[in-house]
């Protein structure tokens, strides 16, 4: 399955000396992620973010101070009651725009990434490690993804779900040539045209567009779902709640059926929302655990490491200044 942006990015093999003096930041949207994003925020620390930034969609949990805890910083906090992606993209490209200007730097990569998916780098080193190694002509990366299914056991808070849940499948959708879901690695450079972020990070904009990716790819594990209690009780209170009004207003639009706009983003059946699906086939997900095979298989042998966790897991890394 694909929906092709050929004129967004092209793979291509670039040769050249690696980019110095460049900082790293991370960026998080979030909304009552209390059991996920201490771990989501450490990842981004021990992938050798330099700074990690939030924007809280007003979570009523612990979500903020948690994140702050670990180190995050709080750029602003999305009042609105409803979730739409377009408001989510809105705050990301602000807090790239506004936070790389007032850095100084030159050069920014943003890593955005929602507080369910953990990314490293390919080839068993972590972001930083990979970006270090990567010629400088490069201001995008492409993302694999696997999508993990839990056990119906707990899920201890900070901690690495890859080795708590390590079964998992690819995601099939791809959004490029190169195969690639998502493309969430994007560079600020302060002389060159602006990259733009798009809608769940899948795609990005830019004047200088199509930009060439390089045929390695970040490698992403995405857990939408944990303990199965919290679980449920986040996607009844998300449904319950209407909190997805807008975006299933526009999905029950019969003028944009069909026709592979906003209103059909999320339709996996005729007449069937996935949040609604993911519901009502929570049991089924959790049996599917044992059926599917470890990460580990899905991915070339040397990219089946993740690193920045083998250091002690109730250990903290200090963001940079």
């Amino acid at each position: 399955m694909s929906a092709l942006n050929e004129g967004m990015v092209r793979t291509a093999r670039l040769s050249g000396p690696p980019l110095e003096g460049f900082a790293l930041y991370g960026f998080l949207y979030v909304w009552n992620e209390a059991d996920i994003i201490e771990a989501s925020v450490r990842n981004l620390f021990l992938q050798g973010c330099d700074r990690v930034f939030l924007v809280d969609h007003a979570s009523d949990d612990a979500t903020a101070a948690l994140a702050q805890a670990q180190g995050a910083q709080l750029f602003s906090t999305h009042a609105e009651r409803f979730f739409e992606e377009s408001a989510k993209v809105l705050l990301a490209n602000r807090c790239m725009a506004e936070v790389s200007a007032r850095s100084g730097l030159e050069h920014v990569w943003w890593l955005f990434t929602d507080a369910d998916e953990f990314p490293h780098g390919p080839g068993g080193r972590t972001v930083r490690g990979y970006l270090e190694e990567l010629p400088g002509n490069y201001r995008v990366v492409g993302s694999r993804v696997l999508e993990h299914a839990p056990d119906a056991g707990a899920f201890a808070p900070g901690t690495n779900p890859v080795a708590r849940y390590p079964r998992a499948r690819p995601d099939p959708v791809a959004h490029c040539p190169a195969g690639h879901l998502k493309h969430q690695l994007l560079r600020f450079d302060r002389d060159a045209p602006p990259l733009y972020t798009g809608p769940g990070y899948h795609i990005f904009a830019s004047d200088a567009c199509p930009l060439p990716e390089p045929e390695s790819s970040l490698v992403v594990h995405h857990f939408p779902h944990r303990a199965p209690a919290v679980t449920a009780a986040r996607l009844k209170r998300i449904l319950e709640e209407n909190r997805l009004k807008r975006m299933l207003r526009d999905w029950n639009d019969p003028a944009k059926a069909g026709k592979g706009a906003a209103g059909e983003t999320g339709r996996i059946e005729k007449d069937l929302h996935h949040w609604h699906a993911r519901l009502r086939d929570l049991k089924k997900t959790y049996r599917l655990h044992e059926t599917l095979p470890l990460w580990t298989e899905l991915v070339p042998p040397e990219d089946a490491v993740m690193a920045g966790w083998e250091e002690p897991q109730d250990s903290r890394r200090v963001p940079r200044p």
